[in-house]
């Protein structure tokens, strides 16, 4: 059912990794917009996990399964950001009339992902309303050995949403960190910024735009990529006071982030 893999293994990694990060701001700071990012970052862990188990698993049933976990949990990510990035700074708290069209949200996307893996579990009457999966439909081995999957026919309609989240808050932190004046919540602005663009500019080449031309051989590269995202994000609590971690819980961050970095060479 499992196999071993480089692939499987360092992506387990990079997952807790981005785990450790996301524990580490929502214990160690109040802020809304803090909290937000925690569970974004969370969010990301999952879909590393699920792109892990991908390359682990041996049916290709279970790996489409995976797959479309991927992609719901890759689109939920963007839309937690929008909201962060409305936040960010200010530390806006929100109504809870929107934190009930963000639970919504998340709900609806989970559907729109699963439709027909709910509506098969419901039985025969129900599973004729969909001939096929919304997004992610089998996976397969390309040509070159790499894994691959086919689209479904709401594919292109997840990938508008995708960029468009992906877009507007990495545009919305461009602009908190152009009209701030302050100059350390500037700087702030400035690192969480580069992050936010590091982590997206490959999950939109890499992980979305190659995919649907069915070129996979570059997926993994994206998953590498969070490394870098969590370094700089990382340094800005530790250096900058991003998002009011406090001193201690930076100083576990750094201690934890040595330590997984020292395992995990002995684990991959």
């Amino acid at each position: 059912m499992f196999q071993t893999t480089f692939y499987g293994l360092s992506t387990f990694f990079i997952a807790v990794i981005v785990l450790n990060i996301s524990l580490i701001i929502s214990l160690g700071s109040k802020d809304s917009s803090s909290r937000l990012f925690a569970l974004a970052s969370f969010f990301h862990f999952l879909w590393l996990f699920s792109i892990g188990l991908s390359y682990s698993l041996i049916d290709p049933d279970l790996v489409a399964f995976a797959l479309r976990n991927v992609y719901f949990v890759g689109l939920v990510i963007p839309f937690i950001l929008f909201f962060f990035s409305l936040s960010y700074l200010e530390d806006h708290v929100f109504t809870q009339r929107t934190r009930n069209i963000m639970v919504f949200g998340i709900l609806a996307m989970f559907l729109f992902v699963y439709a027909k893996d709910i509506l098969s579990l419901l039985g025969a009457p129900f599973n004729t309303f969909l001939k096929e999966q919304t997004v992610i439909t089998v996976s397969k081995i390309t040509e070159d050995g790499y894994l691959g999957w086919n689209f479904g026919f709401l594919s292109l309609l997840w990938a508008i949403l995708f960029y468009g989240f992906g877009f507007s808050f990495v545009a919305k932190l461009y602009q908190k960190y152009a009209v701030q004046t302050d100059e350390v919540l500037r700087k702030q602005a400035l690192f969480m910024f580069l992050a936010m663009v590091i982590a997206m500019i490959p999950a939109f080449l890499f992980n979305t735009t190659f995919p649907f031309m069915g070129i996979f051989s570059f997926f993994w590269y994206g998953v590498l990529s969070s490394i870098c995202w969590v370094s700089i994000v990382g340094y800005s609590i530790v250096k900058q006071g991003t998002m009011n971690v406090n001193t201690v819980t930076a100083e576990l961050l750094v201690f934890a982030m040595i330590l997984l970095m020292f395992v995990g060479f002995f684990v991959i």
